[in-house]
């Protein structure tokens, strides 16, 4: 938290996010091994600053977009139900309707009387 550290510290931290920018986003424990063996010639943060600037910002979003991997979806399995005789002959009627120039898919079964609409993203 910004409260918790002083302005300087405050400043240096800022320092310390656009140096990390600058030297392509690695995330935070690569950048304190840069920062400590002085890889970065005539630095002007120490890993105090790293810490602080994780402390105070949080993860750096562009380390979390580039470095993190999309997860799995679970599979869901529909189970099909089975249709009465009466309704194995469904005549669909279909429409599009637009509401406030949004188009809308709009169905209608004759037997069941069942409707449905669904928005048409393009």
């Amino acid at each position: 938290m910004k409260k918790d550290y002083s302005k300087r510290d405050y400043s240096r931290a800022i320092l310390a996010c656009k140096i990390q920018r600058a030297f392509g986003r690695p995330n935070t424990q690569k950048f304190m091994k840069i920062v400590k063996i002085n890889q970065l010639p005539n630095c002007p943060i120490s890993t105090n600053d790293v810490v602080a600037e994780g402390a105070i910002f949080g993860p750096d979003i562009g380390v979390l977009k580039g470095k993190t991997t999309r997860k799995t979806i679970p599979v869901s399995i529909i189970k099909p139900i089975p249709i009465p005789e009466q309704y194995k002959d469904i005549t669909l009627a279909i429409d599009i309707m637009y509401i406030n120039a949004i188009p809308f898919l709009t169905t209608i079964s004759r037997n069941m009387q069942f409707g449905s609409v669904q928005a048409i993203p393009d």
